[in-house]
């Protein structure tokens, strides 16, 4: 009949019971059964399995004298009252009517007893325990029917009662003999099966059995005279029209005052619709399951309890358990707490978000660690609220290792980046500390000034190429940091010229050179404009035979200053024209020639003409007939002219008090010229070539300041660090680190190490007098880092 879990709370008025939707009455049937039962003249409750009321009526309220409690166990089987029988002899709880139809899965009809209320006063009722099922013919309940025979009436009300429940049941309700013979034929059997009462009344059952099912009665026969029940038995009937119903049957033996079995009761509900909907639903479900299996990727679905309930063949494979061992199982249950602590979370957060989400998620196997994108998606029931989870997964392993060997490129390309800087940087550091040095002196000729400022500015230029090569990911980025000043076009034509002529001079090439005279200005960074010039002489000298023509011109038009460098060089073909300022694009080699390089001055020039406001364009009339580079910058404000390099002015002696500086480097040539450079400045400097040495000497000196190289044999400059901030008499010691090195992580290392400051090869002499004038010991403990 009604099947039932947990229910909700129904308070029953003497006068207006409830009519709510609450379990155990959901369905339209189920709710009409409860309003049929809300308005009985006698008294209905319903116990779930274990004997706990889950629902009542005001006439079983009326009968028991007090409310019980729902779901509590001191109300069970039938609430807290003296039980009699109607001799007198009481009846424990758990042997009454109730109890014992819950026990046996049996119907008790019209069983007498006697109910004691809290007031003393008895009643007299007949019990009607009917067993409830679910669909799956499990035993969830019973209902009881209490009918009042205290005032002698009680066979006539009951029959009424009963009476009204079979004419306004939609389910057939049907009487018959042991024979087969029909008893009776309520409305409901009327339209299910088409025979009015008169026609089907004192027929044989089997008027509405096909032919091929009549075996079925006789079984059916054989089963109410052992008085067993029929629930739920699903089978065909045919109808007066002869169309054939599904139908399900629940048969229960009917006895007589003396407890003989004469005859049984039949309730037959129509099925047919139910039917062709599970069986669309059943089609609908197999076209699903075709359409999964054949999917390219992993695809699944689990219910609220992260328990499988589909997984395709895909899903199948890559797990590595059949269906069999999947179904019914939770990840918890199948994978590695770590790995399935990460497939819960996921779907934790699709349930929760009532909206689908896009993960990555890893799963070990014998043959590695297998990567997938997965989508998993809220699968709502029918009142909207999601209780299935699904998931679909298309594996990205290949592509998750051919992203890590491309990230392990880059670290490698990285790593191979920052070793050349250094490499390139530790010669330069005692070439610009000797040009400091000869500078300091004060005794340069006019013609050894000028070669100092020459070298002076192609290694400041190299240097600037060196920090290029290290961040060559900043040139796409643009992420260049521009120095702007007001400049005159001619000086940085000047400076550009004096860079590329060894090189032209190298090819044999003239160069033809047209500086404008008068003043163009532009806001600009000098070093940078004229390293853009640069590269477009230096392609032309590559890219032109020997003995060939350059020529470079710097012009105004309206508002723009133009610069065009062209040679009648190998030219530019017509495909390469839209590639040429592209990172790492070179023209054809040839065996006679190698013009190449590391093909990223175009692209730097681009990217830093555009940084200025500019615009550059690459011209040819093809191979062989040469190429021109014309370059687009827009003038500045009138504004206070700056030279293009400007020399730090030094007096004679620092500006700061003389320090005990200790130096610490393996390379002799670097270590040698610092040591001059800061003597120069007036400081007492201490030399050590390996770092134990120094640890040692630094006990003993405690020098104010001591800077250390990183990259040193047996012990680097990080433990040397680490170690000096070990010693007690070192505490007010400020560390420099001086290195080739110049990556964010070198810097972030060396302030992990202790060091106070980290400067990078060659180092600046104005950031080397900033370091000394903070080297008092409260300054020290800062722990800055220079950039």
């Amino acid at each position: 009949m009604y099947a039932h879990g947990d229910t909700k709370k129904m308070q029953p008025a003497s006068s207006n019971p409830p009519h709510d939707n609450s379990e155990p009455f959901s369905t339209p049937v189920e709710l009409q059964f409860r309003e049929i039962l809300d308005r009985f003249p006698a008294g209905a409750y319903i116990c779930d399995a274990n004997g706990l009321i889950t629902y009542f009526n005001a006439q079983a309220v009326e009968l028991w004298g007090r409310q019980p409690k729902l779901n509590d166990p001191v109300d069970r089987f039938c609430g807290s009252f003296k039980l009699f029988l109607a001799d007198g002899t009481p009846v424990p709880h758990d042997q009454c009517w109730m109890a014992l139809g819950l026990q046996t899965g049996k119907a008790y009809i019209r069983q007498e007893i006697i109910i004691e209320r809290p007031d003393g006063f008895r009643s007299t009722v007949l019990a009607h325990v009917s067993p409830l099922h679910d669909a799956s013919g499990k035993l969830t309940g019973a209902l009881n029917v209490l009918i009042d025979i205290t005032e002698q009436a009680h066979g006539t009300t009951a029959q009424a009662l009963l009476a009204a429940i079979v004419k306004s049941s939609d389910d057939a309700i049907i009487s018959k003999t042991l024979e087969g013979r029909i008893l009776s034929w309520n409305a409901g059997a009327e339209r299910i099966f088409g025979y009015s009462a008169k026609e089907a009344i004192g027929q044989p059952i089997t008027l509405i059995i096909p032919p091929e099912r009549q075996h079925e009665e006789t079984a059916i026969i054989e089963k109410i005279g052992r008085g067993e029940r029929i629930d739920h038995f699903e089978t065909v009937r045919i109808a007066k029209n002869g169309r054939r119903l599904d139908i399900s049957l629940a048969i229960s033996s009917v006895r007589d005052r003396s407890g003989h079995i004469v005859g049984a009761s039949k309730v037959a509900r129509d099925i047919t619709e139910r039917k062709l909907v599970e069986a669309a639903l059943r089609e609908s479900e197999q076209r699903f399951a075709n359409f999964m299996q054949y999917l390219p990727g992993l695809a699944w679905i689990k219910d609220s309890n992260g328990r499988y309930v589909f997984v395709n063949d895909a899903a199948e494979k890559a797990f590595g358990r059949t269906k069999a061992e999947l179904l019914g199982k939770s990840d918890r249950d199948i994978f590695p707490p770590e790995i399935a602590a990460q497939f819960c979370e996921n779907d934790h957060r699709a349930l929760s978000a009532g909206a689908g989400v896009e993960t990555v998620e890893a799963l070990q196997q014998v043959d590695g660690v297998h990567h997938s994108i997965v989508s998993k998606f809220p699968i709502p029931a029918a009142d909207g609220k999601p209780t299935m989870v699904g998931g679909m997964a298309i594996d990205i392993t290949q592509r998750v290792k051919a992203e890590q060997a491309l990230r392990d490129l880059d670290s490698r390309k990285d790593e191979f980046l920052a070793t050349l800087a250094h490499e390139l940087r530790n010669p330069l550091a005692p070439i610009s500390n000797s040009l400091h040095i000869l500078r300091m002196s004060g005794e340069l000729s006019p013609t050894t000034e000028r070669v100092c400022g020459i070298m002076e500015r192609q290694v400041n230029h190299l240097v600037r190429l060196v920090d290029d090569l290290l961040e060559v990911s900043r040139i796409t980025r643009n992420k260049i940091e521009l120095r702007k000043e007001s400049v005159e076009l001619a000086a940085i034509l000047r400076s550009a010229i004096e860079t590329s002529m060894p090189l032209l001079d190298a090819a044999g090439h003239q160069l033809a050179i047209s500086v404008p005279t008068e003043p163009i200005l532009l806001q600009a960074d000098p070093l940078r404009l004229a390293q853009v010039v640069a590269n477009l002489l230096n392609n032309a000298a590559k890219y032109t035979p020997h003995g060939g023509q350059v020529w470079i011109n710097g012009r105004q038009e309206g508002q723009l200053a133009v610069v065009s460098v062209r040679d009648n060089g190998l030219g530019i073909a017509p495909d390469m024209l839209s590639k040429v300022f592209n990172m790492f694009a070179q023209g054809e080699q040839t065996l006679d020639r190698a013009h190449g390089g590391l093909g990223i001055g175009l692209t730097l020039a681009k990217n830093l003409v555009q940084l200025h406001d500019g615009k550059i364009e690459a011209f040819s009339a093809g191979l062989g007939k040469g190429s021109e580079f014309v370059v687009r910058l827009p003038l500045a404000q009138a504004a206070p002219l700056s030279p293009v390099q400007v020399t730090p002015a030094l007096g004679d002696k620092a500006a700061t008090p003389p320090r005990r500086i200790m130096i610490v480097d393996d390379t002799r040539d670097s270590v040698f010229v610092l040591g001059k450079l800061l003597e120069k400045l007036g400081h007492r400097v201490s030399i050590n070539h390996d770092a134990a040495t120094a640890l040692q000497n630094a006990r003993r000196e405690r020098p104010d300041m001591i800077i250390s190289d990183i990259a040193m044999p047996k012990m680097d400059g990080y433990e040397f660090a680490r170690r000096v901030r070990q010693e007690p008499d070192l505490v007010g010691v400020v560390l420099v680190a001086l290195s080739g090195y110049g990556q964010e992580s070198h810097r972030k290392r060396a302030k992990e190490a202790g060091f106070n400051y980290h400067l990078i090869k060659p180092i600046s002499l104005e950031d080397l007098e900033k370091v000394i004038s903070f080297s008092s010991a409260d300054e020290a403990t800062a722990g800055r880092v220079a950039q």
